[in-house]
């Protein structure tokens, strides 16, 4: 692909990214118990003093239908994994997104989605990290759902190294493919 046509996409992918953050904003977000335990739901002013972005929205995997990108027992923690688990319109599955021409910032709790120690090798995990607009913290969202790590050989979020779909699997870099395990639905 020329410079030209990644300028456009990223031009496409920004516009749709920005439509689909005004989109949330207008229909507001949802906040729900889990009741497990697990995964507690933190409103806009929750018990651990979080405030949830105005405009957020969760991330499902394709391939794993039910499942969202999740912040584990919304753990700020720097270093805190993230993993696959049942949708359930907790704060800890809402991601917002900040987006330039050379990448996204994807947030979930004030924190952003990086890589562990900032690498784009296979199998490394991805993390939360404080945001610090470095370009370990950029991400691209391709139209067919792909959710790229910038810097990396074409390095997709993919729950677990076998690509396996259960409740709790990692999410590390691997491999973009054209199955479904590895593509990702803002909804």
């Amino acid at each position: 692909m020329n410079l030209k046509t990644s300028a456009k996409r990223r031009g496409l992918f920004v516009a749709s990214v920005l439509c689909a953050v005004a989109l949330a904003f207008a229909q507001g977000t949802a906040s729900a118990a889990t009741g497990d335990g697990r995964h507690q739901s933190i409103g806009k002013a929750g018990a651990h003093g979080l405030a949830q972005a105005p405009a957020s929205f969760p991330l499902k995997n394709v391939g794993a239908a039910g499942y969202c990108l999740d912040d584990p027992n919304f753990n700020t923690a720097n270093g805190t994994q993230l993993d696959l688990w049942t949708c359930n319109g907790g704060a800890n599955q809402q991601w917002s997104a900040n987006g330039t021409t050379s990448g996204v910032t994807l947030q979930v709790g004030g924190k952003c989605m990086d890589t562990k120690e900032g690498s784009t090798a296979r199998l490394t995990p991805v993390v939360l990290f404080g945001c610090n607009g470095s370009g370990s913290q950029q991400w691209t969202i391709e139209p067919n759902g792909n959710i790229y790590k910038n810097g990396s050989a074409n390095q997709c979020l993919f729950p677990n190294e076998q690509g396996s779909s259960y409740q709790g699997a990692p999410i590390v870099l691997s491999d973009c493919t054209d199955s479904a395990i590895d593509k990702w639905q803002m909804s």
